[in-house]
């Protein structure tokens, strides 16, 4: 029969064992809820803030918009959609579908147009550039993303990080029944 530890020594690994659980499993919920996200959205980036105001007055500098995968021969003409530019392709472009037109080899692209542009792009989207399209708009939301904004959104991590792991580490101020 081995001795019993005293409780002193139990309760602080205890502590910090559920203070890591608890990291943890907040990391867990974090990181499965993005994934869930995406696959539901069908795209690794259905978040995007607008940056320009080509899409005025039905799309304004700082809103931020949901974007859905969906099947490119299912966009219609007036659809607002994502996709890479097709002179810069780690741009990202929020227009409007303007025109359907077919390519010689009987491709689909679409000639798109920004609401507040007065004329239309110079290119054609075709599907390798297509990211999604737009199902929801939440107005003025870049004052988070400002906020947010490295290093700042770091800190704030580490910070609720930190102040999870000393409120599950340090014993509560309850009292504590006394050992006779």
């Amino acid at each position: 029969m081995q001795p019993e530890m005293p409780q002193t020594t139990q309760q602080p690994n205890r502590r910090l064992l559920r203070a890591f659980l608890t990291i943890i499993i907040l990391l867990g919920l974090t990181g499965g809820s993005w994934v869930g996200f995406t696959v539901a959205m069908g795209t690794a980036t259905p978040l995007f803030v607008v940056s320009s105001g080509s899409m005025r007055p039905t799309l304004e500098v700082g809103d931020l918009i949901v974007v859905r995968s969906m099947s490119f021969n299912e966009l219609q003409i007036g659809d607002i959609i994502t996709f890479h530019s097709p002179f810069a392709p780690d741009r990202i472009i929020v227009h409007r579908i303007f025109r359907i037109v077919q390519s010689g080899d009987g491709a689909t692209g679409f000639i798109t147009k920004g609401d507040n542009n007065q004329a239309a792009d110079g290119w054609v989207v075709e599907e390798d550039n297509y990211v999604g399209r737009v199902v929801l708009t939440i107005p003025k939301i870049d004052f988070i993303s400002s906020i947010l904004s490295p290093p700042i959104n770091y800190v704030l991590i580490v910070l609720i990080l930190g102040l999870i792991f000393l409120s599950e580490t340090y014993p509560s101020k309850e009292k504590q029944p006394k050992t006779s």
